[in-house]
């Protein structure tokens, strides 16, 4: 029998048990409601827009410093390569702004030009036709085909039967009978390509032919986009009024692309004078377009250093002002925003809707079950409002959280509120 030693441990052990579950019991029962909740089952009250597809103008943000230019040059630039044909402007006349300073022989230019604009209506009337048509045509060719080939399986498979028939009367020789079988076995190994390729086509390959004609369009498109500026550039004119000075070329003389031909100089006016990183020097050309920021001022770059200042490592770049506009003073500190030769591409969201990341920036995307997913981007330009992105699981028409995202968690069920 136990004795009451071991009867009163026993008791302290059972109690000692009773008191730690009632103390965890306590505390289960003091937890906040809804902690527990997995991340899809909390909700979350957020504001949504949906994401667009476009293009915003790529800008590099510098800083520079205002300075008076008595003599306001402004280098003409051979932005295409070609014989020089006529040279309007002597030197030293003074002309209004996009007065034709030279003319290039433009006949290579207007050859291509002609040659782009033909392939561009080929392929936009091929991309009419398969619109309008469906494609039936090559449908039709293809179901053609399959049912040929078929026909002429069955009829080599026969012929491989007849010869196996008279081979056992002995009445063929094994060699043709043989050859018979091959010949039955390739007709039927074409006759499934081809019924494969017309079953292909049928359910997939018409889309798959719209898209690479639309492919071919936008090619073309950017094609003679592309001619019709060199076309264009054989045309050098002046960028603004002044005084044509310099002018270094003559009739017949072949000149290269980014030849300077003359400079014109205009009156007295203000610039911006400052210097970019040689990398973002190389992303700008004469005559882009710049802004200062937080006013209405605008210029154009209108000079760009051949190299890098061996002080600062940065090359120099000097924007004109528009001299009709009221501005800055001389030695004032500005920030200036400068074009770069092409815009940027992608799917254009609001800047609210970025969130910093490891790396990056992110986006909330929420799905059609209202569950708000963590996606991360690539921000390729921005602006105050909008930025553009690119990155898996966002394109045109996704739904993007712009407000109530911080702190949230991935896979977190949302609620939107109504647009106002």
């Amino acid at each position: 029998m136990m004795s009451n030693r071991w009867r009163r441990r026993a008791a302290i052990v059972v109690a000692s048990l009773l008191l730690v579950a009632a103390v965890r019991a306590d505390d289960d029962d003091e937890e906040e409601p809804g902690s527990a909740l997995p991340p899809s089952e909390t909700r979350a009250r957020v504001r949504i827009e949906e994401a667009h597809a476009g293009e915003m103008p790529v800008r590099l943000h510098a800083i520079g410093t205002v300075a008076p230019l008595p003599q306001e040059e402004a280098s003409l630039v051979s932005l295409a390569g070609g014989v020089v044909a006529k040279v309007l402007v002597p030197d030293g006349q003074r002309v209004d702004a996009d007065t034709p300073i030279v003319l290039l022989d433009d006949r290579p230019m207007k050859e291509a030009s002609a040659k782009s604009d033909a392939a561009l209506r080929t392929v936009q009337g091929e991309l009419a036709r398969a619109r309008e048509f469906g494609l039936d045509a090559q449908q039709a060719e293809l179901d053609l085909a399959a049912s040929q080939s078929g026909l002429a399986a069955t009829q080599a498979r026969r012929e491989a039967d007849r010869q196996q028939g008279l081979l056992a009367d002995q009445l063929a020789s094994e060699k043709a009978a043989t050859e018979a079988a091959q010949a039955a076995d390739a007709a039927e190994r074409a006759a499934r390509v081809a019924s494969d390729k017309a079953r292909w086509f049928r359910e997939k390959g018409r889309a798959s032919e719209l898209a690479r004609i639309e492919a071919a369009v936008d090619a073309a498109k950017a094609d003679a986009q592309t001619a019709g500026r060199l076309l264009a550039a054989a045309t050098i004119t002046a960028r603004r009024a002044g005084r044509v000075s310099g002018l270094s070329v003559s009739v017949g003389q072949m000149i290269e692309p980014g030849c300077v031909v003359a400079t014109v100089v205009g009156d007295s006016g203000l610039a911006v004078r400052l210097g970019l990183a040689p990398r973002d020097a190389d992303e700008v050309l004469v005559g882009a377009k710049a802004s200062l920021s937080g006013s209405e001022r605008t210029g154009c770059v209108c000079s760009i250093g051949g190299g890098v200042d061996p002080d600062t490592g940065l090359v120099p770049v000097t924007i004109a002002l528009d001299p009709a506009a009221t501005g800055p003073r001389i030695g004032e500190a500005v920030f200036v925003d400068v074009d770069v030769s092409a815009p940027a591409k992608g799917i254009l969201v609001p800047v609210s809707a970025l969130l910093p990341a490891e790396g990056g920036s992110r986006v909330y995307v929420v799905d059609g079950g209202d569950l708000a997913h963590a996606t991360d981007v690539i921000v390729l330009a921005r602006d105050v409002a909008t930025a553009v992105v690119e990155g898996e699981g966002i394109s045109e028409g996704t739904r993007v959280i712009v407000d109530g995202h911080y702190n949230l968690p991935d896979g977190a069920r949302v609620v939107p509120e109504p647009k106002r």
